[in-house]
């Protein structure tokens, strides 16, 4: 053997021996993962304290705080100096007085009542119209379907009616649209965007009349016209500026004054559906004012991010990513039979927070840094729809094409001491793999998921962005969503099972050079 050789094949030894012995978990890092650690953060966070840690809501905050402190105290680095990434909410409501709408039909003015005649609806523009009236059939252009409610008909500074639904719904033997099954031309929003990108200067929506008798300006269930000092205002993520158009539903009174009766709206609807063409027309002697504000007021939530920096000079520019929601639902309006309102969300998901927290404490305690780095994320506003974990995988703070794997943890406190379910499987089957060998060699035992969960959790926007995630669970049960989902049925140990089998799993993955493949579906 060459001198040469030998020190090529010693070389290589000695690399493969390095990230051989990294892969074994630190048994000091371990053992930072017990039942009364995972306990001190689910009784802190399922707290009635904390009122079910809504978001947004100040109790969400401390949720958030509390979290950070322990961060700041296992001694992860921040992002930008901060451990938060604040995630912009708005409410928006009506302003009652300043909201209204008329029709001017052959010189007579004609003024409805909010919320009786005329409730804007969820997707309504912030401004005011004045113009003709344009009957619109379905307000639907849809080229697949060789149909177009807005074609050979100007509607640039008008105003448009339309139905609710599409053309021939409800006959499936017929319809052209998608077998009987609502489209994507059925959404309201869709009609608002419709009717904008075709110069509309405002939108009237009607319940279509040929399927439903009552013809009630619903609209959307605004807290000001609705909840009566009740509030319950309606949170979602700031988005840019609104550019819809002015839209409201409206009742049979308003379709009486423009067509005499509904019997006349409901004859045109027929028509349209059985030939299946298009009879939008201006309304004779009809102009329409129109008025809609809301008012907006911004409350910040924050997703809470803490990493450790990775030892290899050219891995550690790679992420492994543990994550999990803190929020839950708050407080319901109907407390139970033992006057108790607080959805404390014990298991969804201070077990779950409680688990990746107690991860983060092992990975800085094990006395030995990962090769990658291994960012640990608690994400706000999962129940409003995976929101925090959307923002972040829009707006990352660690290159997405960097992120190697991500692990999430949601509800794994239940179902007795020695279940896991792994979710998704058949979406990262390598990683699935690892997890699936290191239950083996664990006290736990995988059942089989019956239904996909994928979706429904945080792992979702990662594998969107062709990241291989994973979920761990302990399932669902009957107090799901309510009120007795408290610390008390919390079981402690499975907590710190599941939590020491992310640890085993994320280590693993930290300190080889493997790659993980995304499965498209």
């Amino acid at each position: 053997m060459t001198r040469v050789l030998l020190i090529i094949l010693l070389s290589s030894y000695t690399i493969f021996n390095h990230y051989a012995q990294s892969q074994e978990v630190s048994a000091k890092g371990l053992n930072q993962i017990s039942e009364p650690l995972v306990k001190e953060f689910i009784d802190f966070l399922a707290s009635d304290e904390m009122r079910g840690r809504s978001v947004p809501s100040v109790e969400a905050d401390k949720s958030a705080n509390y979290v950070a402190s322990k961060f700041k105290d296992f001694g992860l680095k921040t992002v930008n100096g901060s451990y938060f990434q604040q995630i912009p909410f708005c409410s928006a409501d009506l302003n009652v007085e300043q909201c209204s709408f008329a029709l001017i039909k052959s010189g007579t003015k004609h003024e409805f009542a909010i919320k009786e005649n005329f409730t804007p609806l969820y997707d309504t523009g912030n401004s005011q119209a004045t113009g003709e009236l344009v009957f619109a059939g379905y307000g639907i252009t849809a080229p697949e379907y060789n149909y177009d409610d807005y074609k050979d008909i100007d509607v640039k500074g008008k105003i448009v009616l339309v139905m609710k639904q599409e053309p021939r719904q409800n006959d499936t033997a017929k319809t052209v649209f998608n077998g009987g099954r609502a489209t994507k031309y059925s959404g309201l929003a869709y009609k608002i965007r419709n009717a904008t990108r075709h110069g509309a200067a405002g939108l009237l929506l009607v319940t279509d009349p040929l399927h439903n008798f009552a013809l009630t300006a619903q609209g959307h269930l605004w807290n000001s016209l609705y909840m009566k000092g009740n509030p319950n205002p309606m949170y979602n993520l700031c988005t840019e500026k609104n550019n819809n158009i002015p839209a409201v539903q409206v009742d049979r009174d308003v379709i009486n004054v423009i067509f005499g009766s509904v019997d006349s709206l409901r004859n045109l609807q027929r028509n349209i559906d059985e030939v299946l063409s298009p009879n939008s027309f201006l309304v004779p002697e009809i102009s329409t004012n129109l008025a809609v504000l809301l008012e907006k007021d911004v409350f910040p939530s924050n997703n809470v991010i803490g990493w450790l920096e990775g030892s290899d000079e050219q891995l550690k520019s790679e992420f492994v990513v543990i994550g999990a929601h803190y929020d839950h639902l708050g407080e319901s309006y109907r407390p139970n039979n033992m006057n108790d309102s607080i959805m404390n969300g014990a298991d969804d998901n201070a077990s779950g927070t409680a688990a990746v927290m107690a991860v983060a404490k092992a990975f800085t305690e094990s006395g030995k840094r990962p090769a990658r780095s291994v960012v640990f994320m608690l994400f706000t506003a999962e129940e409003r729809g995976l929101i925090g974990s959307d923002y972040y995988t829009k707006n990352p703070l660690f290159s997405l094409k960097k992120t190697v794997a991500m692990i999430n943890l949601d509800m794994v406190g239940r179902n007795g001491n020695d279940t896991v379910y792994v979710v998704g499987q058949q979406y990262s089957p390598e990683l699935a793999a690892l997890v699936n060998e290191e239950i083996s060699k664990s006290e736990l035992t995988k059942i089989e998921l019956r239904t996909d969960l994928y979706r429904s959790s945080d792992n979702f926007p990662f594998y969107k962005n062709e990241i291989s995630a994973i979920g761990l669970t302990s399932g669902i049960h009957e107090d799901y969503h309510r009120v007795t989902d408290n610390p008390d049925k919390i079981n402690y140990l499975k907590v710190q099972r599941i939590a020491q089998l992310t640890y085993k799993v994320a280590w693993r993955v930290a300190n080889t050079k493997t790659y993980y493949t995304v499965i498209k579906r």
